[in-house]
């Protein structure tokens, strides 16, 4: 390795990490989803000394409901999305949440950028009222809640068959 490749803060590195609104609550729906999410984020602040100690930026951006194929093209997941009331977040609003972690020297290291329908804002580490805005819950997951109760109160559920 050259020493001009070397992270210092004269020739700083970036690293953007994906989590998750997912990593800001809990759902009994997808709960091993959300705690990975957590992990990232944990993770993602744990290592933000790097950045003032060597230039080692590292953070994370936490994307709500966006509207790709892992939704649009799953039935199941659809009928839970209200066209009426739930916005979609894009692909293209991740992109460049990405860059503004990558490039802007405000985002220092460790900050967790949620991204919605039309709006990002900053996570704080404490005292954080949770995702905020469009696209970041969807208006079904009540009803897919209700759908895991019913399943689990089901007579024989969890024996083998």
């Amino acid at each position: 390795m050259s020493q001009q490749s070397k992270a210092t803060l004269q020739n700083p590195k970036r690293i953007v990490m994906i989590s998750s609104v997912a990593g800001q609550g809990a759902s009994l729906l997808v709960p091993l989803y959300h705690a990975a999410k957590h992990a990232v984020v944990g993770f993602t602040r744990s290592l933000a000394g790097l950045d003032e100690k060597f230039g080692i930026r590292v953070n994370a951006c936490c994307p709500g409901i966006i509207k790709t194929p892992l939704w649009t093209d799953n039935p199941d997941k659809m009928r839970y999305f209200d066209e009426e009331k739930d916005l979609w977040a894009t692909p293209e609003e991740v992109a460049e949440a990405m860059l503004k972690l990558v490039e802007d020297e405000e985002m220092v290291g460790g900050t967790i950028l949620e991204i919605g329908h039309e709006t990002t804002r900053v996570v704080p580490m404490f005292n954080n009222p949770g995702p905020k805005g469009a696209a970041t819950s969807i208006t079904g997951s009540v009803e897919l809640i209700n759908e895991v109760y019913d399943a689990v109160a089901t007579e024989g559920w969890g024996k083998p068959q």
